[in-house]
């Protein structure tokens, strides 16, 4: 059979009387076999603690660790410390900023990657179905545009003295298509 009372004895009690009393039943539980449990309590320091939460305000992540430091050390800090732990939350903060001004660079080099690849698939599939077609028929209402004239004939670049290379009525070189080559790779 197990008896529990819970008295607050400090409040009836003086300290001198609480002690003895504790002097005096430790022995008879301890010959008994029932070994009283010491309760684990925290020590609440008589500091008021400069950054400790409020209740309705949020603190930032500075103030956090700021106070993360005063229970570590279990005092106020100084002002060196505070200025320290303070350069350090800014340090983290504009890594995470440089972090987020980077992935967001880089997702946007991405969409412009991607459009220029569907540009560039659109024009050579135009290409491949002209050059499927054949060639331009005379019966084209417009006339090709030279490279060094406008649209309303006036000469846009000024004679450098380089030549063309394409002599009027021949057809531009092109590029040869190659196969896919296979490669064994453990990336792939």
């Amino acid at each position: 059979m197990n008896i529990t009372i819970n008295l607050n004895l400090s409040e009836i009690l003086s300290k001198s009387e609480l002690r003895n009393f504790v002097l005096n039943i430790l022995p008879i539980l301890q010959d008994n076999g029932v070994a009283p449990s010491p309760e684990v309590t925290t020590p609440t320091p008589d500091v008021e603690w400069e950054y400790a939460p409020k209740l309705g305000k949020r603190r930032n992540k500075t103030e956090q660790a700021l106070h993360e430091k005063e229970i570590e050390l279990g005092r106020l800090l100084t002002p060196e410390e505070k200025g320290e732990i303070d350069a350090y939350a800014e340090i983290d903060e504009e890594k995470e900023a440089k972090a987020k001004e980077d992935t967001k660079k880089k997702v946007r080099i991405d969409e412009i990657a991607e459009e220029a690849n569907e540009a560039a698939a659109k024009e050579l599939a135009e290409e491949a179905k002209q050059s499927i077609e054949g060639p331009d028929t005379p019966d084209d209402p417009e006339p090709p545009v030279d490279a060094v004239t406008s649209s309303d004939g006036i000469n846009d670049l000024e004679d450098d003295g380089i030549e063309d290379t394409v002599m009027p009525g021949e057809a531009e070189a092109t590029i040869p298509k190659t196969e896919e080559v296979s490669t064994q790779s453990l990336f792939s």
